[in-house]
């Protein structure tokens, strides 16, 4: 890859074609002109989705665009990815309708595959389930109520996959599909979980979105606050957590951090695992993480790693999580130019989920950035190799 990789280099060219300067860029970001300098050329990493969604704003472009993704070549052939984006939009032929219990096995495989990042596995899974479980609802027969709970979780595994993936707008897709889906069910856990991944959905695009994230999560729990039951109480926390994110996205530090406690006194109460907490790996562990997000896109890296220090990594259920643990706490890390700690953060993540970190933009701007500060001196062996693996210019 080229000097293009880093994403300052992005929101230069884009600043050009549009014919905007610097003065104008910055104050439309809500940030100085020498922070934006210094951001084009490369001297200072883009840390936060705040500031990244706030360029692309002000930019008039897609935060995608500024990052560079889909990164190519991808873990997901492009095939896969088409054969996807047609089981979500096009109507199923019924012939493809199977039993419930077979499309059952077949959205846990999803689950597991996701989870471990296998995420080629995980489209084609993605698409054949899809297309089945999409199928046997038009059949309407009489599974049809055990179908569309099928439908939700498939749906929520679906958003998360494109999105990771570097497609946004398909997770938007996938979470209206969602949405629709636990409409038609007309559950209140069901009804969560979509709000859920719509908030998760629009915090992954500009930040004109963040507001409306919030908005959706807090609407949604306080609707199933009232709701009885194990799972509604998991979608709750679960919510919590995502408003949460989407206001430290927004830089309403304070009203995040309120967020985050609400979850963890909401932890306290979900004593027996229930679906909603499995797949949405809801527990004390995942509040925990999301202390550590939230501090790290605050910019608060001190705070981010006195959460980590809270979490045990054997308690995070799946392996992706605990990549994203690790690479939160080594994003934490180069924010204070601990880069040695950050490197070994990073390595855990790779050796647990190598394209959780790859396709991760932020991850690749702080290994971009610490190459970039070690230049002075001979680069870390270590950190050439992550450099290397990552695609990152070293």
């Amino acid at each position: 890859m080229d000097e293009r990789t880093r994403i300052g280099a992005n929101v230069r060219s884009a600043r050009l074609r549009r014919g905007l300067s610097l003065d104008v860029v910055a104050g439309l970001a809500g940030r100085s002109k020498s922070w934006l300098s210094k951001v084009e050329r490369g001297l200072l990493p883009l840390e936060r989705r705040s500031d990244l969604a706030a360029l692309a704003d002000a930019l008039q472009v897609s935060v995608v665009d500024l990052t560079g993704q889909p990164y190519l070549p991808g873990p997901v052939s492009t095939a896969s990815v088409r054969a996807l984006r047609q089981a979500m939009l096009d109507v199923p032929p019924r012939a493809a309708a199977r039993p419930a219990e077979a499309l059952a096995a077949d959205v846990d495989r999803l689950t597991q595959q996701r989870q471990a990042w296998r995420l080629e596995d995980a489209a084609r899974t993605a698409t054949g389930t899809l297309t089945g479980i999409r199928a046997a609802q038009a059949v309407g027969d009489g599974e049809h109520r055990d179908v569309l709970r099928l439908l939700v979780w498939c749906c929520y595994e679906t958003a998360n996959l494109v999105r990771d993936l570097g497609y946004p707008d398909l997770g938007i897709v996938a979470a209206r599909m969602l949405l629709d889906t636990a409409e038609e069910l007309d559950d209140p856990a069901a009804l969560g979980v979509a709000a859920f991944a719509r908030t998760h959905s629009l915090a992954a695009v500009p930040a004109s979105a963040f507001s409306a994230a919030v908005q959706v999560g807090t609407a949604a729990a306080d609707r199933l606050a009232v709701a009885d039951g194990a799972e509604a109480l998991a979608a709750v926390g679960s919510l919590h957590l995502a408003t949460g994110f989407a206001l430290a996205a927004a830089r309403r530090g304070e009203e995040a951090k309120d967020r985050l406690a609400e979850a963890e006194r909401v932890a306290a109460r979900v004593s027996a695992p229930t679906d909603v907490a499995r797949h949405l790996a809801f527990g004390p562990a995942n509040v925990a993480m999301h202390r550590l997000s939230v501090a790290v896109e605050l910019g608060e890296p001190d705070a981010g790693t006195a959460a980590a220090a809270a979490v045990r990594p054997e308690d995070i259920p799946y392996p992706a999580r605990r990549a994203s643990y690790w690479s939160d706490l080594g994003r934490a890390y180069a924010q204070q130019r601990r880069d040695a700690e950050a490197v070994a953060a990073l390595r855990r993540a790779e050796q647990i989920a190598p394209q959780r970190v790859r396709l991760h933009p932020l991850v690749r701007e702080a290994v971009a950035d610490m190459v970039d500060r070690a230049h002075r001196a001979a680069v870390g062996r270590e950190l050439r190799g992550l450099a290397y693996r990552m695609g990152v210019p070293h």
